[in-house]
């Protein structure tokens, strides 16, 4: 009987420790700075998603206009304008990624099809297309098959714009636009 006991306070520890995430933790970790709206709110590419997978919509306050805002996204990728992240982290996943402190005009025109790389050295498979994108409103990225979807918007806040990111199972479909078979990762960012 004796024996017992530590493996059944294991596994009290780890039934516990999972009660604890999937009911605190997760969702503090899926809504992470977005409000109940931001939550609830429809984005552009959540046509491409099933509602029925994951979801997480993050977000955090900016203080500048959707015209401020555009420049720096549309920029963003490994081989441009990198991600506005930490250098740190994304060196430590093997991304070659200098992130911008200037706007490069260069990196303005993006269009429908577009590559996007997140980190070139792992493939095509770590790079997104621009299924869709209106500058100063929203842009949507696919990856080709991986395993969720993405989306980013900005919309005015209290403080200023806010950004959010949303994350959800497979999609329906995959743009025309880009190719003909599935997309499992969409990113969208809008801006309003």
């Amino acid at each position: 009987m004796g024996k017992q006991r530590p493996a059944l306070a294991a596994l009290s520890a780890v039934v516990g420790l999972a009660a604890c995430y999937r009911l605190h933790l997760r969702p503090w970790l899926y809504t992470w700075g977005a409000r109940a709206d931001e939550v609830a709110a429809t984005l552009p590419g959540d046509e491409l998603v099933h509602t029925a997978g994951p979801r997480t919509t993050r977000a955090v306050s900016v203080d500048a206009s959707s015209a401020d805002i555009w420049p720096w996204l549309a920029q963003i990728g490994e081989d441009r304008g990198g991600f506005y992240s930490y250098s740190l982290l994304e060196r430590a996943v093997g991304a070659d990624v200098h992130n911008a402190d200037a706007i490069h005009p260069e990196w303005q025109h993006v269009h429908v099809g577009d590559t996007i790389w997140l980190a070139r050295r792992y493939g095509p498979a770590a790079r997104q297309i621009v299924a869709a994108m209106q500058p100063d409103s929203h842009l949507v990225l696919v990856s080709p098959p991986t395993s969720s979807v993405s989306d980013a918007a900005k919309k005015p806040r209290d403080l200023g714009l806010s950004h959010s990111g949303r994350n959800s199972g497979p999609p329906d479909c995959w743009p025309a636009a880009t190719a003909a078979r599935p997309a499992t990762s969409c990113s969208t960012s809008r801006i309003s």
